[in-house]
């Protein structure tokens, strides 16, 4: 695009340059002011092809050869001043003209990237939705499916009744993706957390929460909704990806940071090509986290698989710095070797770090 504008600009500095050199001699060779007059369409062309500053320079130029032309042809002074004046003005309004119609030009192009972009923003949105609605739901739907097929030999009524569950989480999955799609929907935290504590209980997966209090700080509505989605992507994250025992979802607040820790004992399924890739949830889940100018992290550790994400609990844009998080990094892991002391886990379970 650059290389383009830069060969239209010498184009149009070619073609000034020979208009101004064909009046040197019309001019000259018949010494009368009408040949003068040319100035004023050169002027014209040059307000209408050039930038506004590279008009002022061109205007100038070409001021200053009308007069030396009109000295040599004996002109009069107050000719000379006349064409001056018309030169000047009638280059000085081209270039105006030409100014609004490109600045017109440049700002329908604005206009149809933003539509573009808040298109795209808004597909983006609703697949980011779609999947975390969908991936939840489905993998309860999944769990109760297979829990009803085993019991309806053993517990017919049990039986039916996971299967009528498993009909309202289906209707409730169904409703949740009109609101999203129509751009109605706001997750709540503690709905969200009751939600994880049920899935996890179908799976057979301990669940454990920590720092409940703190859930009074989130009071922004922007924060709460991706606090949610968190929640939720993380707990089936925990479902559909890892054979974990147990389960914990930590909520701390320090300074003007929320942390939130989901962590299991589980080992995380390697993909079919045997390395374990960041699925769509999570790089989703890691766009909205940086929306709000939070930092995320998610990968093995140790003892199993681990969440964090940091919020600014304004719910706007913020950093948080390495070295910040680092110290709380190592905050964390103190207070799982002090859990280890006390005995905070049975033998049979790993640390949810």
């Amino acid at each position: 695009m650059t290389g383009a504008v830069d060969r239209r600009l010498l184009r149009a500095w070619l073609i000034l340059g020979l208009l101004s050199l064909l009046a040197i001699p019309l001019v000259l060779l018949n010494g009368g002011n009408n040949w003068l007059n040319l100035f004023y369409y050169i002027s014209g062309y040059s307000g209408g092809r050039l930038p506004v500053r590279q008009t002022v320079l061109a205007v100038a130029g070409l001021a200053l050869l009308a007069t030396l032309l009109a000295l040599l042809a004996h002109n009069a002074l107050n000719v000379e001043g006349m064409t001056l004046l018309f030169i000047a003005v009638i280059g000085a309004l081209i270039a105006a003209v030409g100014h609004f119609v490109r600045t017109s030009q440049r700002l329908r192009s604005a206009r149809v990237e933003i539509a573009r972009l808040a298109a795209t923003a808004e597909r983006l949105r609703i697949a980011r939705d779609l999947h975390d609605l969908l991936g939840h739901s489905l993998s309860l739907i999944a769990l109760k499916s297979e829990l009803a097929g085993r019991l309806l030999d053993q517990a017919p009524e049990r039986a039916a009744r996971e299967i009528r569950d498993i009909e309202q989480v289906a209707r409730f999955t169904l409703q949740e993706v009109r609101e999203a799609v129509s751009a109605y929907r706001r997750p709540a935290l503690l709905d969200e957390l009751r939600a994880a504590r049920e899935l996890l209980e179908v799976a057979g997966v301990r669940y454990r929460l920590e720092g409940e209090r703190t859930l009074e700080a989130v009071a922004v509505p922007a924060l709460e909704v991706v606090c949610s989605w968190i929640v939720r992507e993380g707990v089936t994250n925990v479902i559909r990806h890892s054979r974990a025992r147990e389960c914990c979802i930590r909520f701390r607040q320090e300074g003007r940071l929320l942390w939130i820790t989901i962590s299991n004992d589980g080992l995380v399924r390697p993909a079919q090509g045997g390395e374990v890739a960041a699925g769509n949830g999570l790089r989703g889940l890691a766009e909205r986290v940086l929306e709000l100018g939070g930092q995320f992290e998610a990968g093995p550790v140790a003892d199993g698989f681990r969440l964090e994400v940091a919020l600014p609990l304004t719910g706007r844009r913020g950093e948080v710095s390495a070295a910040e998080h680092a110290g709380r990094e190592g905050e964390q892991e103190s207070a799982e070797k002090q859990t280890d002391v006390t005995g905070g886990r049975s033998d049979d379970t790993s640390p949810a770090g």
